[in-house]
């Protein structure tokens, strides 16, 4: 079986290679499963994932094999003893891809199944990789937007990954064992591309850019830290990412203050309306 999935959004597969791929699919005669975008599908929990047959050969043509492995694991699949070969469209040439599949004798003849998405459904929010995590928490102390909890078993989840905001991943920047991922992400190895250990202690994501925001938001993130009791890191790594979970919070702030300003003048509309005046 063949699982392709085309990492729709974000324009992070280079065309050609896309449109190679397809054409190849298409006219091989095949077994394969063209997703528009395999992220999605686990967001919604959809249930064909599950239906997959772990006991026969899976060839997954997608991004980095590892955010295919834990975007499995975190629908609740663990593909650890499953044969699977992985296929980097992001990465590998389009040709040496088609080559290796070629000489695959145990793939099926068989239908295409196109799986669409939902166009509500966005595709952007955290992957956790479990070799990586400590379970730390920091990731969550830092999160504004409730994307995580602490599970009874001490491991942190992504519970509401809808509430994560688009282009945001302050979290991975803070996460000190580089065990957080965004798939849509271009900028290594956030995006789920393998790790050199060298990377994990590097600085060359800093970046130096405090009081580039308002007063305003700065004490919306103070109340927030007061409420919530707990103490957000300290690190000389943490300035963009405090400025990207920042951004976010003046968003958020700004949304709040156009709703109230709307409310207020439907509300004065209304009441002169009611008194003719």
């Amino acid at each position: 079986m063949i699982l392709y999935c085309k990492c729709a959004g974000g324009d992070l597969v280079v065309a050609d290679v896309s449109l190679k791929i397809s054409n190849y699919l298409a006219e091989s005669g095949l077994e394969y499963m063209e997703v528009q975008d395999f992220c999605a599908q686990v967001s919604l929990s959809e249930t064909w994932i599950k239906e997959l047959d772990s006991s026969s050969s899976l060839s997954v043509i997608a991004c980095y094999p590892r955010t295919i492995k834990w975007l499995f694991h975190s629908y609740g699949i663990s593909v650890k003893d499953w044969n699977i070969t992985y296929f980097n469209i992001r990465e590998q040439n389009a040709d040496d891809i088609i080559d290796e599949l070629s000489k695959k004798t145990e793939l099926q003849k068989g239908s295409k199944t196109i799986v669409d998405n939902d166009d509500k459904t966005t595709a952007w929010f955290p992957v956790i990789d479990y070799d990586r995590c400590t379970y730390c928490g920091k990731c969550m102390d830092f999160c504004l937007f409730g994307v995580y909890q602490r599970m009874p078993d001490k491991s942190i989840k992504v519970i509401k990954p809808e509430n994560c905001k688009d282009n945001c991943p302050a979290c991975a920047r803070i996460c000190p064992h580089v065990a957080i991922m965004f798939p849509k992400l271009r900028e290594k190895p956030i995006n789920g591309a393998e790790i050199q250990e060298t990377e994990v202690d590097s600085k060359n994501l800093k970046l130096d850019i405090k009081d580039m925001l308002g007063d305003d938001v700065y004490t919306a993130l103070a109340a927030r830290k007061k409420r919530s009791k707990k103490k957000l890191l300290k690190s000389q790594d943490t300035d963009k990412a405090e400025e990207e979970r920042a951004v976010c919070a003046a968003n958020l702030l700004k949304s709040e203050e156009e709703q109230c300003s709307c409310d207020c003048i439907f509300t004065t509309v209304q009441e002169k309306t009611l008194t003719g005046h």
